[in-house]
């Protein structure tokens, strides 16, 4: 549960030449330990931004030689020591080639790691992109229509791919976001793999699904700032 929703989340996880990549941590047990070694030796964990911080440190304690690749802002929310760790910047991760990795700009409250598996097509986000069926945030399991409704309110629709209402308030920066996104659907990944809602396993659908929760956030940016220029406008106006 997050702020009162039930929120379905998942890890993903690569195996790598150079060894087993864990992105965005869940919840922590012996059994979820014993699948993830049987795949091989864990060697990078990746936080992809500072919402997704919660289980870290049950995986910093079962897996201490594994290098931690950290959003901007998760560093300072570890309370245990750690032997290897950076804070992520834009250019190639640790592992290679095989997977790429951006880091989104233009928020003015977090960034969030984006990884592109290559050989496979595979796009994963954190909550970048959130996929859930219709009607999945009106039903029982979850939280009082209040705050379902101001959720949509601030991510938009839960019917059609959506971000996160993070990545939609925070936003400032159209061009710096947009020029990732151009960046991101250069890419050409065929599955669309996030860690909230159903997976995307169509190229068209999974591209346009990418495009759809993007183009939400810099339309908000876009018409907050035009509101702003109004509103300054018609104060200038009566001066």
């Amino acid at each position: 549960m997050f702020n009162g929703l039930v929120l379905p989340v998942r890890m993903i996880v690569f195996k790598l030449q150079t060894g087993v990549l864990l992105y965005s941590p869940t919840q922590y047990d012996d059994a979820l330990k014993m699948e993830i070694e049987s795949l091989g030796p864990v060697k990078f964990i990746v936080v992809p931004n500072k919402m997704h911080h919660l289980f870290l440190e049950d995986y910093i304690r079962n897996f201490p030689d594994a290098e931690l690749l950290l959003a901007p802002g998760v560093k300072d929310k570890i309370e245990i020591e750690y032997n290897r760790g950076v804070v992520v910047r834009n250019g190639e991760g640790p592992w290679g080639d095989e997977v790429s990795l951006m880091l989104t700009e233009g928020n003015s409250f977090f960034s969030e790691v984006v990884l592109f598996h290559k050989a496979m097509s595979i796009l994963v986000v954190a909550d970048l992109v959130m996929n859930f069926q219709p009607g999945y945030f009106s039903s029982q399991q979850n939280a009082d229509g209040l705050l379902v409704a101001a959720t949509q309110f601030f991510s938009g629709s839960f019917d059609v791919p959506t971000c996160s209402s993070e990545h939609s308030i925070y936003c400032t920066d159209a061009k710096s976001f947009e020029s990732c996104r151009s960046k991101i659907l250069s890419w050409d990944f065929k599955y669309l793999v996030m860690c909230h809602g159903d997976i995307i396993d169509d190229a068209k659908q999974a591209q346009q699904a990418f495009k759809i929760a993007t183009d939400a956030v810099l339309k908000r940016v876009k018409d907050r700032w035009g509101f702003t220029n109004s509103v300054m406008s018609l104060v200038g106006s009566k001066k």
